[in-house]
């Protein structure tokens, strides 16, 4: 009995390996080349040699830059299928054979399976172009973008001559060219750094960087780009300069786009105040006006103003006009303080005609300016219906005759200024006067400081007399 038992025991370990081995992986003996810095694919064939079908477990060691399309493969008995390996190593790896373990798993019988997998690693080039660094991934106008192209050399023993090329364009326009040579000792790494200003005339919106290596037979041994962003950028300036010239002044707005937005359109306001529109004559009418409290408000519609372009408003305010309504002004201003300042005399009587009643007559003479007057000749005509009696309460005047009454003539030396020298004479009816006579205008003449004889005449009064 103890003889069969061992005899079990044995035939049970002897076909523990045969079954674990009925799903198999099928590797090459020699090692498979693949590309550092590129993706490499490898069809790896699992084989199921057992009488039933199998679901197997596959992983991979180490996992570093490798992966597998699929970890679980279900075999029917017989059945070979292929599972894709990923292998993208870094462009710096060093060249030679790496060791990879494949291990497969049954989940029908739990056993375990690992095979080494032989990666032979090889460069197209020993140049290689590890990065582009931009200082900034979004700018202004006015900012400068540092673009730094950084360069390998993994040979190990040869000095290289490289030539980085780094493009800058705009929806596939090329923009700004630039080109360094690098000379790269052996195991090294050099750097390309191209500065781009940011100006206003570059459009908002994506920009790609392209940088390109090229080698000593001008050949491109490696490229790659990436990208940064202009942003919209409004910034309108405005520069007043003001001129004065003979009776006007003359205001420029130059007013420039140094934003990068192009076709530009905006309305600019300038104000001036509202006792000012009567002179106001501008050179590019305004597209509206307003009045506003104390101030005339003007606007201007500005359009298709591109970065870097500017225009012009001027306008004119001409005193030309109102410096001939200021001088008429003037003129007449000048006119009335003479005429206010004249001497003037003043006809006035006290009473009426009745019977042999008696009527005073005063003539007022006044100086109202700021210097004496001389040689003041006063003269009133008395008609000869009526009759002087005297009344010379001040001045006696010389009497002399007419036909048709009399002249009382006056002789004054010298009114101060502000004084008032009053003549006065009395009257009596020669007829009876029915209904109202009237005096004529007393008259006065004096010297002025000229030498010339200027006259001021009074008013005539009117005297009632009898009513019928």
């Amino acid at each position: 009995m103890k003889k069969l038992l061992l005899v079990l025991l044995s035939l049970t370990f002897c076909l523990a390996p045969i079954l674990a081995n009925d799903v198999t992986l099928v590797l090459p003996d020699s090692a498979i080349a693949v590309y550092a810095g590129e993706q490499n694919i490898i069809e790896i064939p699992i084989k199921n040699s057992g009488l039933q079908s199998d679901t197997v477990s596959i992983s991979i060691w180490p996992n570093n830059w490798v992966d597998l399309k699929t970890y679980w493969v279900t075999l029917g008995p017989g059945e070979t299928k292929k599972v894709s390996l990923f292998v993208e190593l870094p462009e710096t790896t060093e060249e030679g054979v790496k060791v990879y373990t494949i291990t497969s798993k049954s989940l029908e019988t739990d056993s375990t399976s690992s095979l080494p997998l032989y990666l032979n690693v090889k460069r197209r080039t020993d140049i290689i172009l590890t990065e582009i660094k931009l200082n900034k991934q979004t700018l202004l106008p006015g900012e400068v973008l540092s673009i730094q192209s950084v360069v390998a050399n993994l040979d190990r023993y040869n000095l290289l001559e490289v030539t980085v090329t780094t493009d800058i364009l705009k929806d596939g326009k090329l923009i700004k060219k630039s080109e360094t040579v690098l000379k790269l000792e052996p195991k090294s790494t050099g750097t390309s750094t191209v500065f781009f200003d940011i100006e206003n005339v570059y459009e908002a919106g994506n920009y790609a960087v392209e940088a390109s290596i090229r080698d000593s037979l001008n050949k491109i041994v490696d490229e790659d780009e990436t990208s940064f962003e202009i942003k919209n950028h409004i910034k309108i300036s405005k520069e007043v300069t003001g001129e004065w010239g003979l009776f006007y002044f003359k205001k420029t707005i130059r007013i420039e786009n140094q934003g990068n937005v192009r076709n530009s359109n905006l309305t600019f306001t300038d104000s001036i105040p509202k006792y000012m529109v009567y002179f106001f004559y501008p050179s590019t009418e305004p597209a509206s006006h307003e009045i506003k409290d104390k101030n005339a408000y003007y606007y201007w519609e500005i359009t298709n103003l591109n970065p870097n372009d500017s225009t012009a408003i001027t306008y004119r305010l001409n005193f030309f006009a109102l410096l001939v309504a200021l001088l008429l002004a003037c003129i007449l201003l000048a006119l009335l303080v003479k005429y206010l300042r004249r001497p003037i005399m003043v006809k006035n009587h006290r009473g009426f005609f009745s019977g042999d009643k008696e009527v005073s007559i005063s003539l007022h003479i006044k100086n109202r300016g700021k210097k004496p007057i001389k040689n003041i000749f006063a003269k009133d005509f008395v008609p000869s219906v009526v009759k002087v009696i005297g009344g010379f309460d001040t001045l006696k005047p010389k009497i002399r005759k007419r036909e048709d009454g009399i002249d009382l003539l006056w002789k004054i030396e010298k009114i101060r200024p502000g004084e008032e020298v009053i003549l006065s004479y009395k009257i009596q009816p020669s007829i009876e006067i029915i209904g109202d006579l009237e005096l004529p205008k007393a008259k006065m003449m004096h010297e002025s400081r000229l030498g010339k004889r200027r006259v001021s005449i009074s008013k005539s009064i009117i005297i009632k007399g009898k009513i019928k």
